[in-house]
């Protein structure tokens, strides 16, 4: 409780400011284990011990104690509590916010977006500051936040003519809404090559920091996903055209899906092991039909269902040394394989 008096100099009161005032009855309210009289407050708490009489301090108390209401602080009277006392307290379960929890998806986003700022980008000074005192809540290391900055910033998977993805997203919006089917670039995972597609929208959704178009591939006369940070150059609007979207349509049914999952047809059991560094991470975001094995040593064991093999490919190799597949034999051959021709390419 704050119990410091109006400070005296020479037989001079000294003011207090009102803020000041207000800070302090609030401070006391909060620090107080029961419930507070207006006679402890009065001369006990600095801004109501001057010489003013109990009728103008106790006017001064409910202007301020109104105050602080308008501010959206629940300040209520209790008349009697359970050890037979009254006064005034806080609410504290409606006043203070509750602790702030982020998951590994969250982490790694506000990871990429601290990185963002310090390199530079576009965004204000307040920003910056909150990004640096939210991070602090973070639930991954030092070393993975700055992993996760670096692989968002600089993500090899995009193709080198990429746009704003803010207006792909809105001229896809757009096209959604007016039935319109679209022509754009396409950015092939599996393939490494880019081609151009012509796609009659059915949704847009969000899953795990990403934005994906779910729509009829008039080329391939199927259903696809494409994820919009791999469209590349204008989304180009075709003639309007009243295309139907599946009466059973349902867009949490692709989007949300892992890649790996993609295509239709028989699945595969893949068994990836994770080294103690990353096991940990990896158990904390298991999606619908993985099972993970802890090991003693602290690493672990994943089992995840395959269908689209090439799409484990990012995946595994985001972990780096930390992530080895150990079956089955032929997908395992097949993406180090991959990998090396990837590393080839690099180093010609």
């Amino acid at each position: 409780m704050v119990q410091s008096r109006a400070l005296e100099t020479e037989g001079t009161v000294v003011t207090i400011k009102r803020e000041e005032r207000i800070l302090n009855l609030l401070s006391a309210l909060l620090a107080a284990s029961t419930p507070l009289p207006f006679a402890e407050i009065r001369g006990r708490v600095s801004g109501y011990d001057d010489h003013a009489s109990r009728e103008a301090i106790e006017k001064r108390f409910d202007r301020d104690k109104s105050d602080l209401r308008k501010l959206g602080v629940p300040i209520e009277y209790i008349a009697e509590d359970e050890y037979g006392g009254s006064g005034y307290r806080v609410q504290k379960e409606l006043y203070f916010l509750d602790e702030i929890r982020f998951t590994m998806e969250e982490g790694i986003v506000l990871a990429a977006l601290q990185r963002a700022a310090e390199t530079g980008a576009a965004v204000g000074e307040g920003l910056r500051s909150a990004l640096g005192k939210i991070g602090v809540d973070s639930p991954l290391s030092e070393p993975l936040r700055e992993w996760a900055g670096e692989q968002q910033l600089l993500d090899p998977r995009l193709p080198p003519d990429n746009r704003s993805e803010m207006n792909v997203l809105a001229a896809l919006a757009e096209a959604l809404a007016g039935r319109r089917p679209v022509r754009f670039s396409y950015y092939t995972l599996r393939t490494g090559t880019v081609s151009e597609r012509t796609v009659e929208p059915w949704g847009i959704g969000y899953f795990h920091g990403n934005w994906y178009l779910v729509g009829r591939d008039r080329d391939k006369s199927e259903e696809r996903v494409f994820r919009t940070s791999r469209i590349g150059g204008e989304v180009q609007p075709q003639a309007a055209e009243d295309y139907e979207i599946p009466a059973d349509f349902n867009l949490r049914d692709c989007v949300g899906v892992p890649p790996w999952r993609y295509r239709d047809g028989p699945a595969e059991t893949v068994t990836i092991r994770f080294a103690p560094d990353i096991a940990w991470m990896i158990e904390d975001n298991l999606q619908s039909g993985q099972s993970f094995e802890a090991a003693p040593d602290g690493s672990g064991i994943l089992r995840l269902e395959v269908t689209e093999p090439a799409a484990l490919i990012p995946f595994v190799a985001q972990y780096g040394p930390d992530a080895e597949i150990l079956g089955p034999a032929a997908i395992r051959d097949r993406i180090h394989r991959h990998l090396l021709e990837v590393i080839s390419r690099c180093e010609s």
